[in-house]
């Protein structure tokens, strides 16, 4: 699968996601995913073994006109699946992993899938960016710096095997969790849940940092100096993928904190394990 351009679409709509299959000769004539005319990026794929291969991808939840707002457009993003039939060599429904509520308005990028199966146990999760775009100019104009500079968060979701479908509600435990953590009433969480839809989100900067001081045969030399990290500046996910290992999923990305992507001094990369 690649991205391409769609010539007979306009430019602001312009990419899609294609893909060909090779025979062992020769590959096949490229075809569109979903051919809505909406501008898609970002295209993943994972092996699901007898299931098939399931395909990951960013896209515009509408099309735009020639004078839409770059902001608009970034934040409409979403992320969507379809599976690939080996049999068939077609990708059969598209199924959406995020939508555009009243609270997430943010921009969906980045996806990233691992999926596990084991004596009849499957686990298949999809991590990506979500973008949250402001417009700072007059009349509610969008600068240069409002599409280079959003507030990022990485967030995640799990597939509902029973009822095929990414889940769009929370765990008994999770709500249990999220309640407790907020001290929120029933209704406080039906809202959240309605606006957030089962997806859970991540801490992209540990809580403390740690400095340490090795000899020249890799041991510490004095104790590790450990800071709490404090009023942080929201960061921004530059890059980010994921694999399957010994039935663990672990997510790999690159954070710039001070979400300035005009310095590159400051990028760290980051690893959690599922």
């Amino acid at each position: 699968i690649y991205v391409d351009a769609v010539p007979e679409r306009t430019a602001i709509n312009n990419t899609a996601v294609y893909y060909t299959v090779y025979d062992g000769s020769k590959w096949s004539k490229p075809a569109i995913i979903k051919d809505d005319g909406t501008l898609d990026d970002a295209p993943v794929l994972v092996d699901l073994g007898e299931k098939g291969i399931m395909a990951a991808w960013s896209s515009a939840d509408k099309i735009f006109d020639s004078n839409a707002n770059v902001i608009d457009v970034l934040q409409s993003r979403n992320i969507e699946t379809a599976l690939f039939n080996k049999a068939s060599n077609s990708f059969g429904e598209v199924k959406a992993v995020t939508m555009t509520t009243d609270e997430d308005v943010c921009g969906d990028v980045q996806p990233a899938l691992s999926y596990y199966s084991h004596n009849g146990e499957e686990r298949l999760i999809i991590c990506y960016s979500k973008n949250e775009y402001s417009k700072s100019g007059e009349a509610d104009e969008a600068l240069i710096g409002d599409a280079l500079n959003p507030i990022s968060v990485i967030a995640y979701q799990y597939y509902d095997f029973e009822n095929d479908m990414w889940r769009t509600t929370y765990t008994e435990a999770e709500k249990d969790t999220i309640m407790k953590s907020m001290n929120w009433t029933e209704g406080q969480f039906a809202d959240y849940q309605k606006a957030w839809y089962g997806q859970g989100f991540l801490n992209m900067i540990p809580n403390v940092s740690i400095t340490e001081t090795l000899d020249e045969y890799g041991y510490w030399s004095r104790n590790p100096i450990i800071v709490e990290n404090k009023n942080r500046i929201s960061p921004i996910v530059v890059d980010s993928d994921m694999i399957t290992y010994n039935g663990l999923g672990i997510f790999a990305y690159v954070v710039d904190k001070d979400a300035n992507l005009q310095t590159e001094s400051d990028r760290d990369i980051y690893a959690q394990i599922y």
